[in-house]
Formats: structure tokens, C-alpha cells, sequence
């Protein structure tokens, strides 16, 4: 399993993000997004301004391969505070490798994300990633919380070595990473049917995603029974031109949010070529001051 496939489930949802597809409230089979249901018109870009994150929230998530357990995960958001005139909110993550897969191998990717409290988007991004004997330090600096192009330096720590990229970003269209993905994506207020598409960065590649609000349903996890939004998404690699990476397939994965005030995302189902993953909520907490008037 390799960090960019079999944990790119968790990626996709933080982290959020985001790291998938499932059929059903069960979350055990799969359907894409092109059976759900007809969507109404062409997908817009999801524009930012919406984010939904909730200051000191933390959640903690199990990640399971083929339904073995093979990671951990964890992530907090901080409270807003200033910087260079900006309101700047600090979310954080931990993926870890655990049961069986830390048995053969250790895979951990932290993630740091500052992210402008108003737009949602990212200014930057700070990840160090062990796969094995290989590490990496990513470092990422978008365009000041605003459309454009951006740059991405990778340390390869193993490797001794450095390089630079500079990501193109389409006209007007700003880029997400995982952290900032998931705030957009629990944010997003659509109606059944409604898809919408944005661009988000794990790990050192950029990911087209195409999402559908295809629906409410019933969905019973660790933590109990919800009444669910169901997201259907589906994540296609980019060159850093922007054409398409034929050489990656397409990822399909489901999103479940709580359809109450915190949308909670409580579960992630998807599939890889290493069969099927998931990534399933198993504890959520938020200052008690916040829970108040609700």
C-alpha cells in the first residue's frame, strides 16, 4: 500500500478529505457518481465564502482496508487569530498507520494547513510524510487566499534532495488542499441533485473533483444513527499544466455528512486499486461554550 493510494481515502475527506464510493447507507458497496441521480444543470465551480468549521472542534477516525483495520487519524481546528490583516484559522492532521499495516510497514502524514477564516481557502500548507524508509516535507504557498497559480517545494529527506513546482490553476479558480476541501465541502448547501467541482491539493498533486448532493438517507456508524447528506464525488489527478494524468484512474468515493448544525463527516467510503477503503468517524467533540443556544 502506498501513501498516495491506499491513504488517499483520509486525504480526500480532511483530511477532510479527502481522501471513494459506496452504495447504500451501509457503506459497503458502490455506486458512481454517473448513477446517481440526474443532476440539475452543469457543475459550478463551489466558490468560496462558505467554509464550515468549528472553532476548537476535533474529530478522530479509523481507517480500514478491505475491512482491516490499517490507520488511525485525527484532526483539531484551532481558534481564529490575526495575521498580516487576515482572519487565520490553523487545522491540523495526523494519519498513522495501525493493526496489520504497521505491522509491516509505518506510514505517517501530518498536515498543517493556515487557512483564511473568510474565503475558506488555503495560504498555506505544511506536510511531512513517511512512507517506510522514505520521508518527505512539502511545503506549499497559495496566492495569498485568492485565485492563481501557486508553488510547491517537496524536501526529500531520504533522498537528500529538493525541488520546486509551480502549479497552474484555471482562470479565476482558486485551489483547495484536503484541510480547506472538507470546510468547502461541509459548507456546501445544495439541493439533491446539485453538483459542483473544485480543485484540491493532496500531498504534492493537484485532484479535479466533481461532487453531487445526491441525497438524505439514514446511516448508522460507531457512533450511532444520522440522519445523513449523502456526497457522491469523483476525483480525477492533474499535471501541473492542468491536463489530465490518464496514468492515475479515477477515484470514486462517498461522503456522509451529519444534516444537523456541525455536519459532522462521519463516514468515507471509496475504492482503490487495493480494494475497498473507508474512513469512519469514531469521535467528535467541540468546546462545551459552542454547544449553548443550539
Amino acid at each position: 500500500m502506498r501513501t498516495d493510494n491506499g491513504f488517499w481515502a483520509f486525504g480526500m475527506i480532511i483530511s477532510m478529505v479527502m481522501s471513494l464510493v459506496a452504495c447504500g447507507a451501509s457503506g459497503a458497496g458502490g455506486v458512481a457518481i454517473g448513477e446517481a441521480p440526474v443532476a440539475m444543470g452543469p457543475p459550478e465551480p463551489l466558490l468560496p465564502g462558505s467554509a464550515h468549521f468549528v472553532p476548537g472542534e476535533s474529530m478522530r477516525f479509523e481507517l480500514s482496508l478491505r475491512g482491516i483495520l490499517g490507520g488511525e487519524a485525527a484532526l483539531g481546528v484551532g481558534v481564529p487569530g490575526e495575521r498580516d490583516g487576515k482572519s487565520v484559522v490553523i487545522v491540523r492532521s495526523r494519519v498513522a498507520s495501525a493493526g496489520v499495516v504497521a505491522m509491516f510497514k509505518e506510514v505517517r502524514d501530518e498536515v498543517t494547513t493556515s487557512i483564511d477564516a473568510q474565503t475558506g481557502l488555503p495560504l498555506e500548507h505544511h506536510a511531512e510524510v513517511k512512507f517506510g524508509d522514505k520521508e518527505r516535507i512539502i511545503d506549499s504557498t497559495f496566492a495569498g487566499g485568492e485565485p492563481g497559480n501557486f508553488k510547491i517545494e517537496v524536501l526529500r529527506i531520504d533522498r537528500r534532495g529538493r525541488a520546486q513546482y509551480r502549479q497552474a490553476m484555471p482562470d479565476k479558480l482558486a485551489a483547495y488542499d484536503s484541510h480547506a476541501a472538507m470546510g468547502a465541502i461541509r459548507g456546501w448547501r445544495a439541493e439533491p441533485g446539485q453538483h459542483a467541482y473544485l480543485y484540491a491539493l493532496v500531498g504534492r498533486h493537484l485532484w479535479q473533483n466533481t461532487i453531487r448532493m445526491t441525497g438524505r438517507e439514514r446511516v448508522r456508524t460507531r457512533l450511532g444513527a444520522f440522519d445523513a447528506i449523502r456526497i457522491d464525488g469523483v476525483a480525477r489527478r492533474m499535471h501541473r499544466n492542468l491536463r489530465e494524468d490518464t496514468r492515475k484512474p479515477a477515484r470514486y468515493y462517498t461522503i456522509w455528512l451529519s444534516d444537523d448544525a456541525q455536519r459532522m463527516p462521519i463516514l468515507v467510503t471509496g475504492k482503490t486499486e487495493y480494494g475497498d477503503v473507508k474512513a469512519e468517524l469514531v469521535d467528535y467533540n467541540q468546546p462545551v461554550s459552542l454547544h449553548a443556544g443550539k
